[in-house]
């Protein structure tokens, strides 16, 4: 799987869907399926928090403030709330 991130990162998200899954894995493409569905919307961008705060310099985790449009209250408000009590058993954020 290494080598797939890897490859991801050298290429581009677009390898994933252009190439074959024997370009990816070789002998071992057998024991896979490839997918190109997204995980879930919500939980994709719940977890910016720790590739975001955590990976940029001059950045904290928690965030002192959350901000987005009332529409998001449900969604990427409570999937980054559920991501960071999962993961670091705390809010990414300290106000929102």
């Amino acid at each position: 799987m290494e080598q797939v991130a890897l490859r991801m990162e050298a290429q581009g998200i677009d390898a994933w869907f252009d190439l074959d899954p024997a370009d990816l894995l070789g002998s071992d493409a057998t024991d896979y399926e490839k997918v190109t569905d997204t995980l879930d919307v919500w939980f994709d961008s719940g977890v910016t928090h720790q590739c975001v705060l955590r990976e940029r310099d001059g950045l904290n985790w928690p965030a002192d403030l959350y901000l987005e449009g009332s529409d998001q209250h449900r969604g990427w408000f409570q999937s980054s709330l559920l991501t960071g009590i999962g993961t670091q058993n705390a809010a990414p954020y300290r106000a929102c």
